[in-house]
C-alpha cells in the first residue's frame, strides 16, 4: 500500500502490530480433519463491532488443477492457495503441467500433513479479517503471514 505515496513523496515504512477496539483484526486457523479428503479453504470478512459475518468465500481443493489460480489475486481464496504452494504442498510445475494437474491432491496432502498412509485426512484453513478491503493497513500481507504461520504450525513445518 506504500509505493504510490512513497514514490511520489518519499518516506519510510514502519511495521507494528495494533489492536482495533481491543481486538486482533486478522486471524487464520488451520486444522487437520480426519474423515475428510481434500482441502477446504474459507476467507471471511467480519464486522469490527460485533464480528458478524459480512462476506465469505469458500473453495475446495481436490486436484492439483484446483490450485491453478493460486497466482491470480482475483480467484477464490487465492491468498490461502498461494500460502499452501509457498509452503511446499506440491511443486508449482505439477500444477501447471497438463499431464499432472488432474492428479488427486490427496497423496500430496498426506505427505504435507505428515500423515502418509492415512487416506481419510483433510485440511481446513479459514482466514478472517475485521478490516474493510482497501483500508490501507497492509492487511493482505499480514494476513498472508498469519495464514503461513497457521498452516506451518498445524502441519509441523516449523
Amino acid at each position: 500500500d506504500t509505493p504510490p505515496v512513497s514514490f511520489e513523496y518519499g518516506g519510510a515504512v514502519a511495521c507494528l502490530a495494533v489492536l482495533l477496539d481491543g481486538k486482533r483484526p486478522l486471524r487464520a486457523q488451520c486444522r487437520v480433519v480426519r474423515g475428510m479428503s481434500g482441502i477446504r479453504l474459507c476467507t471471511e470478512s467480519r464486522s469490527l463491532s460485533d464480528e458478524t459475518l459480512l462476506r465469505s468465500s469458500e473453495t475446495t481443493i481436490q486436484t492439483l488443477a484446483d490450485l491453478d489460480s493460486f497466482n491470480n489475486p482475483e480467484s477464490e481464496c487465492a491468498l490461502l492457495k498461494c500460502a499452501l504452494v509457498w509452503l511446499g504442498l506440491c511443486p508449482v510445475d505439477y500444477i501447471q503441467d497438463d499431464d499432472r494437474k488432474m492428479q488427486s491432491i490427496q497423496p500430496f496432502l498426506q505427505k504435507f500433513c505428515r500423515r502418509e498412509g492415512e487416506n481419510d485426512v483433510g485440511l481446513e484453513i479459514i482466514s478472517s479479517s475485521l478490516l474493510p478491503t482497501g483500508s490501507g493497513m497492509g492487511s493482505s500481507s499480514i494476513l498472508a503471514g498469519c495464514a503461513i504461520a497457521s498452516i506451518a504450525k498445524c502441519v509441523g513445518v516449523v
